[in-house]
């Protein structure tokens, strides 16, 4: 059962980077209301801006950079700087003040 899950995880990752298959998840209408909910965006300006409205709003936020493992140390660099760069946002918004806001990481 050990390799099951590590197949999976290759599929996973190389449909992630196929354009078509991105692009039949991103135009089917139920997947579509599903992404909404849970995806805030593709920039850290509108992870910001929806974290700000959900905060409003009362609810409790976890941001988590959605992005495929490391495959070296340039891109484990790449990923530290945009996480400490997200950190840094979500302090000067204000957000960080009172725990309603946590940064989920993924140890790759």
């Amino acid at each position: 059962m050990a390799g099951w899950g590590s197949t999976t995880s290759d599929l996973v990752l190389r449909l992630a980077h196929d354009a078509r298959a991105r692009r039949f998840v991103e135009s089917r209408t139920v997947s579509h209301d599903v992404v909404r909910r849970y995806v805030a965006g593709e920039s850290l300006s509108s992870a910001l801006d929806v974290t700000g409205e959900l905060l409003v709003r009362g609810r409790r936020v976890s941001v988590t950079h959605l992005a495929v493992d490391p495959l070296d140390r340039a891109d484990a660099r790449e990923r530290r700087k945009r996480l400490r760069k997200l950190a840094r946002r979500l302090d000067q918004a204000g957000y960080t003040s009172d725990g309603r806001v946590d940064i989920s990481l993924r140890l790759g």
